[in-house]
């Protein structure tokens, strides 16, 4: 970390928190094992059917412990912000922000392009997140 002071890599650390997830392999009896992790490590959270997942910058999807919530992520990580009642982005990770026109039956809506991955922005969150 060439160029930062230990003051400000103090200060980034005690605006993360420590995760859980599941690891990639499994173990002798099929299980996949926990891991501990930082939440600096991910750009991306969302909820779905009762689990949270994260994606990494490299574009991994990685799938958080059972018992982790969006609201504890959101509240125990100072960097990331809430674009959509379900997700959860890395303010310095996103590549940019584009609108989806209307289509016959469904609306327009506007997506943050993260990791190579397009994640769908609130109507009521657009304009502050579009700004400067």
């Amino acid at each position: 970390m060439r160029g930062v002071g230990l003051k400000e890599v103090e200060k980034q650390r005690e605006a993360t928190m420590e995760l859980k997830r599941y690891k990639k392999s499994r173990n002798e009896h099929g299980y996949a094992p926990l891991e501990v992790c930082d939440s600096v490590l991910f750009v991306v959270f969302w909820s779905d059917c009762k689990y949270v997942s994260a994606r990494d910058a490299a574009g991994v999807e990685w799938l958080l412990q059972r018992e982790t919530a969006l609201r504890d992520i959101e509240a125990g990580d100072a960097g990331l912000i809430r674009v959509h009642q379900s997700c959860l982005v890395r303010r310095d990770s996103i590549d940019s922000f584009r609108k989806i026109p209307p289509r016959a039956g469904c609306n327009g809506y506007g997506v943050a392009r993260v990791a190579g991955h397009d994640y769908r922005v609130a109507r009521n969150r657009w304009c502050e997140l579009t700004r400067g």
